[in-house]
């Protein structure tokens, strides 16, 4: 069974760690994995602490902090090592979980290890929310959102669950109903930078751009220049001001994203891929997607699902990509 950590220094530095995880910012985050990788070079056999560093490690991969391909591979061998520590733990599972939805593409193994974190804990609401995400992916809208408000429910407190209903809502096409949970999320903490990201999205999505701007614009009020949240709010900020028919706004914008990557910054191809479109680029968003695919960019498991790249369904290219990420599982 899970225990304690053998004296409450190592305690205190375990939940110092989860507070900077919990914080999801680029710089809280990568604060928590010096003081995970200390409770672990003290105490070797804290499953829970391994669990933290998977999870640390699992998350910066998704928002793009590090390359997919440095990011994953670390999350899912701190995770297995949790597992070897204590098999009774739900936590390394949805982490795995996680990993096999968002790097591996192995949606039947993602879908199995996340029942079975919740089977053994059925009150961990992260792995409730992340089993969400998995849904999303695979068009299982209606049982995505209950999962997604499970997760809410069970923990009240959590910004990342209340808001991820209106970003699921997003891929079903809901746009409307997805603007006011975000709107509800945003009465809790109205400086939560990813429901304003949301929120901006849910405007663009029902061909309100005008109102999308101040919600990017927001955005990156909140986000310190070139992190995770302030690419993802430039890029939408993009494609809004494309949306208008504001070329030039847009151009510049992708400009300037594309001078963060050749000084070295990781900038998402997925990313990149959207501005491209948004301003009728189709060539060089098409060949963006290709890129993301090679990097294993975890936005591409959106692939089939993302309402703001529907217009490519008919392009052959974007059809063998679907292909691609749909049987690719390794």
């Amino acid at each position: 069974m899970a225990r304690a950590a053998k004296d409450p220094g190592t305690y205190d530095l375990y939940l110092r760690a989860r507070y900077q995880w919990h914080r999801r910012s680029e710089q809280s985050l990568r604060d928590s994995v010096p003081l995970f990788e200390q409770v672990v070079t003290r105490d070797p056999e804290n499953a829970r602490a391994w669990v933290g560093l998977a999870d640390t490690y699992a998350v910066m991969g998704v928002y793009d902090y590090l390359p997919p391909r440095l990011a994953f591979p670390l999350a899912d061998s701190a995770a297995r090592h949790a597992i070897v520590l204590d098999a009774s733990l739900a936590a390394p599972y949805a982490t795995l979980a996680y990993v096999d939805t968002y790097f591996r593409w192995d949606w039947r193994s993602a879908e199995d290890t996340f029942r079975r974190a919740i089977e053994l804990e059925p009150t961990y609401s992260v792995a409730h929310q992340w089993y969400a995400n998995l849904l999303v992916t695979r068009g299982r809208f209606e049982e995505a959102e209950r999962e997604m408000r499970h997760a809410a429910e069970l923990d009240p407190l959590s910004m990342i669950a209340h808001a991820g209903i209106g970003w699921l809502l997003i891929f079903a096409r809901q746009f409307d109903r997805a603007a006011h949970q975000l709107q509800l999320a945003l009465k809790m903490d109205p400086d939560f930078v990813l429901a304003h990201h949301w929120l901006g999205l849910a405007h663009l999505g029902a061909g309100r751009a005008t109102q999308a701007i101040p919600c990017f614009a927001r955005m990156l009020s909140l986000s310190d220049t070139g992190t995770f949240e302030s690419v993802l709010g430039l890029g939408a900020l993009a494609r809004a001001h494309a949306a208008t028919g504001a070329m030039d706004e847009a151009s510049a914008i992708l400009a300037g994203l594309l001078e963060q990557e050749e000084n070295g910054r990781y900038v998402s191809s997925f990313q990149l891929a959207k501005v491209w479109h948004a301003m009728g680029d189709v060539p060089a968003a098409l060949s963006r997607l290709e890129r993301a695919f090679d990097e294993r960019a975890h936005s591409m498991v959106f692939l089939r699902v993302d309402a703001q790249l529907a217009a490519l369904a008919g392009e052959p290219r974007y059809q063998r990509l679907i292909d691609a990420v749909e049987g690719s599982a390794s």
